[in-house]
């Protein structure tokens, strides 16, 4: 859940606030008032887009109050009374707050506040929103919550803040026929007039504002009973079989859980509740009612690919580990967002890796993680991933990738570092001192310190406050000797400092035991690894840093490429591509590296090595140049393309399909005949048995039809799309329909994604998914499309840098930021900001690398 950030200094908002105490919460309210249960009655009228509630908070007050002051927004304040009394009540638009003044001074110990209010149901699927959506049974509208980080105070006046928790008894009131969940079971259900039914769900542990829900819909409910917890799927009626997929990894993982964490799930049930839609911030945690946009859990033998599978499985897991790291243990405040954020991700490859290991997850999620959170670290506009948070507003730009990748990559370095067991003692300990209550990074590093017995806070505090990647720089290897040293790796390739202790495993390419040594500081440091050279440093990857090596080893390792393992040749992929971005090292490394990729290599590999190919091809611009590069990659490609083909083969690997369906759809943009051809006719028989295409080829089948569209394909796409009721097959249509290369076409699939057609929540994606290949069509689309963009806030501050970042013209950027300084506010800039550095920085790649690049294909004889 994101809301726009505030542009209100904290000192005008203390004077706007009126009289505070001396001491505040994290968030600036006054701490000598505190919340400590609240009861909340709702009336939602879904009709009329609209609720009224009456909550009632009971408080603790340390001392004499003349005021109370709470969070409350976009709402009208109807009644207070304080212990039954009647009290004033002044709504501050600007602070999101409320304050109450009571009829006399309040007196230490606990008082009870009661208000009713009414507000406006949103359409943007944060605070308490609707969402339409059509079924095959016809329309339906459902209500839910999402909150995160400061939503809550839109649904109900409430003490907005994760420090100041409290427990919730709800209630609301729904049509007869409906289904209502909560974060509790229900406790009893009262039958009104009119239709209507009360339903009541049991008090919750004291938990953060942010993750309480509630939701009301047509819904149906399919559950199990796990470790003594009732476990279940809630979805629109007709879509339940679809989340079994999903409940199954739940019933699987919440024993694992339990074990792992040392503690329990604390509550009776576990729902996983699915929109009809994409909701903000695609899945949220809610104790006991995780919500989840249905295109992450949703699983059908009929539509989906094994890419939804893993997907469905690795959310669950994040959500589900937030129940214990998150939810039973808060982080104190947003600048420790990443104690939630990090360490989920982290747990979601962890669980992976336990039940299904074939999937290979760390190459197919936990390095392509990594790498996302390096490429954003490495520019002069990174952030720590623990960073002051001054206001709420701030708080809005945590939620990315230097938060949830970075703070992943620093669990996975430490649990390697202390060990496995040592760690999760750690963990066990950590989760026992702060049950139902906050904590701070240095809590969870301390605790991990004390049961490993190693120096981990200093570690893990150098990586989370501190901007930048290690570089770790690998000398000649003589005798079997190894120098090694630490640089820092920038996105402009200009040296600066960066002094950390860094883990590194090294081992032989020949195999072998690995060992872990302590990088420090740029002074070589002389190290006797086990076994022949040459030698991979950072061996598997686990450790956040680029490895640079001097030529003679770099080529002496690049001539075993076919004998590395799956993570140690993606590290030369990714490391070989980013510093020769940087101008650390030539890009011919890189792409011998390609070369020496055998086609029976892990799919995971050979799927980030086809995304680089692609991301090489958009930095050029339409002309004789990339039509060269793209006859080049095709008959680089004609070796993986003999040996992966069209069709599945029985006990192929899980990854597999996933590199296929890439495959194929590369070698059909690029301009493949052989494979243009072949789609267009199994597409021929899919119309008359569409059962004669895989799941797993379907949406990469259609989509190369759609590239060579013409008017009556593209007319056929549409009707397909229009004519089914089915919300998981309109979802893989629509983004089908982004992939069309005819101009006319193009501006058509615009109009549909910012059209009322578009699934809830879809727009903005699909219009990404269209810039991807067309930049300037999307961009010149949206500036002229104004009134049709998305209008949640979030979205509304992100939509226009994400279409201009997929431009690698220096002019877009400063396009964008005329934008910026029309539409958005100076305190939002950040993202319009990041988004033409970024675009910059493509300008020069496409400027400096690609006819290097270009040279050395053309000198290749494939």
């Amino acid at each position: 859940m994101r809301f726009a950030p505030l542009a209100v200094l904290a000192a005008i908002a203390a004077l706007l606030a009126g009289p505070t105490s001396a001491a505040t919460t994290p968030g600036g309210l006054p701490a000598s008032v505190r919340p400590v249960s609240y009861a909340l009655s709702l009336r939602p009228d879904a009709a009329h887009m609209r609720f009224s509630g009456t909550v009632r908070a009971t408080i603790e007050v340390d001392g004499p109050a003349r005021t109370v002051t709470l969070n409350a927004a976009g709402m009208a304040i109807e009644r207070v009374r304080i212990d039954r009394r009647p009290a004033r009540a002044r709504l501050l638009t600007a602070t999101e707050r409320l304050v109450l003044t009571p009829s006399s001074t309040l007196g230490r110990g606990r008082h009870v506040v009661e208000i009713a209010y009414r507000a406006k149901l949103n359409t943007a699927t944060s605070g308490f929103f609707a969402m339409d959506s059509v079924g095959s049974d016809g329309p339906h509208r459902t209500l839910m919550t999402n909150f995160e980080p400061t939503g809550a105070r839109w649904l109900m006046p409430s003490w907005d803040e994760p420090l100041l928790k409290a427990t919730y008894k709800i209630d609301i009131t729904v049509p007869a026929a409906q289904m209502a969940v909560s974060n509790m079971p229900v406790a009893r259900t009262e039958t009104l007039p009119g239709g209507m039914k009360r339903v009541r769900f049991g008090q919750s542990p004291r938990m953060a504002s942010y993750l309480a829900f509630v939701a009301a819909g047509d819904f149906e409910r399919l559950s199990r009973t796990v470790a003594g917890v009732d476990i279940g799927v809630v979805a629109l009626k007709g879509n339940a079989e679809r989340c079994r997929y999903a409940l199954d990894a739940a019933a699987q993982l919440l024993p694992f859980y339990n074990d792992y964490f040392g503690l329990p799930y604390p509550l009776p049930k576990l729902d996983l509740v699915v929109a009809p839609g994409t909701i903000s911030g695609i899945a949220m945690e809610n104790w006991g009612a995780v919500a989840y946009s249905q295109n992450t859990v949703f699983v059908d033998p009929h539509l989906s690919t094994n890419e939804d599978r893993q997907g469905a499985f690795n959310t669950v897991a994040h959500e589900m580990a937030h129940q214990w790291f998150g939810n039973l243990v808060t982080m104190r405040w947003w600048d420790d967002l990443w104690l939630n954020e990090g360490f989920a991700s982290w747990m979601e490859v962890k669980a992976m890796e336990t039940f299904h290991p074939d999937w290979r997850p760390w190459v197919m999620v936990g390095a392509v993680d990594r790498e996302s959170a390096m490429r954003e670290d490495a520019k002069t506009s990174s952030h720590p991933v623990v960073q002051p948070i001054e206001t709420v507003g701030q708080s809005e730009e945590t939620f990315d990738s230097i938060t949830y990748k970075k703070g992943q990559g620093s669990v996975q370095l430490v649990e390697r570092y202390t060990g496995a067991d040592a760690f999760r003692a750690g963990l066990r300990a950590y989760m026992k001192a702060h049950a139902y209550g906050n904590a701070v990074s240095g809590d969870f590093w301390s605790a991990i310190e004390r049961a490993s017995g190693k120096p981990v806070r200093a570690i893990a505090e150098g990586y989370t406050r501190t901007i930048g990647v290690p570089l770790i720089e690998a000398g000649p290897a003589a005798a079997g000797r190894l120098t090694l040293r630490q640089g820092r790796f920038s996105e402009d390739g200009k040296a600066r400092p960066l002094t950390l202790s860094v883990p590194t495993a090294v081992r032989s390419a020949a195999g072998g035991g690995e060992r872990i040594e302590m990088v420090r500081g740029a002074a070589p440091q002389l190290f006797a690894p086990e076994g022949p050279p040459p030698y991979v440093v950072n061996a598997r990857q686990r450790t956040y840093a680029r490895t640079l090596y001097r030529p003679a080893e770099l080529q002496a390792l690049i001539r075993d490429v076919p004998r590395l393992d799956a993570d140690d040749q993606l590290g030369l992929l990714y490391d070989g591509w980013a510093l020769a971005e940087a101008g650390y090292q030539p890009v011919a490394p890189l792409l011998d590296t390609l070369r020496r990729l055998p086609a029976d290599a892990e799919p995971g590999v050979w799927r980030q090595a086809l995304e680089l190919l692609e991301e090489i091809d958009l930095l050029h611009d339409e002309g004789p140049a990339r039509d060269a590069y793209r006859r080049s990659v095709r008959a680089f490609l004609r070796p993986l393309y003999a040996h992966v083909g069209w069709d599945e083969r029985a006990g192929e690997s899980f990854n597999m399909p996933l590199t296929r369906a890439l495959l194929l759809r590369l070698l059909a943009r690029f301009g493949e005949p052989e494979v243009r051809a072949e789609a267009m006719r199994r597409y021929a028989r899919f119309l008359a048995e569409p059962d004669s295409v895989s799941p797993n080829l379907r949406e990469a089948l259609l989509r190369i039809v759609a590239m060579q569209a013409d008017a009556a394909t593209a007319n056929h796409l549409f009707a397909m799309l229009r004519g089914s009721r089915d919300s998981l097959e309109r979802e893989m249509l629509s983004h089908v329909l982004t992939s069309f290369e005819d101009p006319r076409l193009v501006e058509r699939a615009l109009a549909f994604a910012l059209g009322p057609d578009a699934l809830s929540g879809q727009g903005a994606w699909l219009v990404d998914d269209i810039a991807n290949w067309h930049p300037d069509a999307a961009w010149r689309y949206a500036v002229a499309h104004q009134a049709q963009m998305p209008k949640d806030s979030e979205t509304e501050l992100m939509f226009m840098p994400m279409i201009a970042e997929h431009s690698h013209g220096a002019e877009r950027a400063a396009e964008l930021m005329a934008y910026a300084r029309a539409h958005i506010p100076r305190s939002d800039w950040h993202t319009s900001e990041e988004a033409a550095l970024e675009i910059r920085a493509r300008a020069k790649v496409a400027r400096e690398l690609v006819p290097k690049i270009d040279s050395w294909f053309s000198s290749q004889r494939f």
